[in-house]
């Protein structure tokens, strides 16, 4: 079945109403609806790893007068024996942005990334905010807005580190916080 998410809004649909008024409200909504949808990249075009194809698609799509709402993805998209990122080796595996009526909501990233004195690969995630500041007057514009990259690291067992013998540990809170070209 349909399942509008929690905050959205439209004339037909109560937020506020119980589950059995919106059940009969959403018989009124007029618009496009898709489930999801997702298509793949045919195996033919891979050397290596025929399996690992790139995938892009949608979830939860509605088109109303209300504009667009959907969960837009895109899967294997740079594997970590391809991609590099200063030196590391490094994967996006999944992309997946929310657009709710036109306006961004979120985006992440999940993947892996290899250090070049380990063995293995660190997983990560990532989440893609955006901020735009209250207009305190018609000055302000949507310059002001900011977008950040919140990496966090998300490994589950100590790194191993040949180069020194040893093994590290990496604490499950540790993370990289990417604001507007700055990285601290």
């Amino acid at each position: 079945g349909m399942t509008f998410p929690s905050d959205y809004e439209h004339s037909a649909i109560s937020s506020s109403g119980t589950a059995e008024q919106n059940a009969a409200l959403e018989k009124t909504w007029t618009g496009f609806y898709l489930k999801r949808f997702e298509v793949k990249a045919p195996k033919e075009m891979y050397r290596a790893n025929k399996e690992r194809r790139l995938s892009v698609g949608v979830k939860s799509l509605f088109i109303d007068d209300t504009g667009f709402t959907g969960n837009i993805f895109v899967k294997n998209i740079v594997a970590v024996t391809d991609g590099e990122l200063d030196g590391f080796a490094f994967s996006v595996d999944e992309v997946d942005v929310l657009i709710q009526q036109n306006d961004f909501r979120h985006g992440s990233l999940k993947g892996t990334f290899r250090v070049p004195v380990s063995k293995g690969d660190i997983n990560y995630g990532a989440v893609v905010a955006y901020n735009v500041p209250e207009r305190k007057n018609d000055n302000s514009s949507d310059d002001d807005a900011e977008w950040g990259l919140f990496l966090n690291v998300q490994n589950t067992s100590d790194v191993v580190i040949p180069v020194l013998m040893g093994t590290a540990t990496i604490e499950k809170n540790s993370y990289v916080r990417y604001k507007a070209g700055v990285v601290s």
